[in-house]
């Protein structure tokens, strides 16, 4: 049977944010979100890279590129348990799924 409107996602774990305690469970966190909801701009990105994501804002983080530009933004007003996770040393990373479709936030 076809799996009419999803994808599926391999997991990633960042090599920073391996073993360290936290009283938060962030290893579920996963924010889905349309790009032209969060102005992406592919100029330098490529499908499938893992991109960090930085904290800019109180409710805004930032998607940077491998340049360490900034390339997109995300709102987290949606998801209090992203920003507190990022707030406690986790590395976020943006996975490039499409340069037309979505994008993927997973720790």
């Amino acid at each position: 049977m076809k799996n009419r409107g999803k994808k599926t996602f391999t997991n990633y774990t960042s090599p920073l944010s391996s073993g360290l305690g936290s009283d938060y469970d962030c290893s579920h966190v996963n924010i889905r979100t349309k790009l032209s909801n969060i102005q992406v701009a592919f100029d330098k990105v490529n499908e499938g890279q893992l991109l960090p994501i930085k904290k800019i804002e109180p409710n805004i983080l930032a998607v940077l590129n491998h340049d360490k530009e900034i390339c997109g933004y995300i709102s987290t007003t949606v998801n209090k348990k992203l920003l507190d996770c990022i707030e406690n040393g986790f590395t976020y990373w943006a996975k490039v799924i499409s340069k037309f479709g979505d994008i993927n936030i997973e720790n």
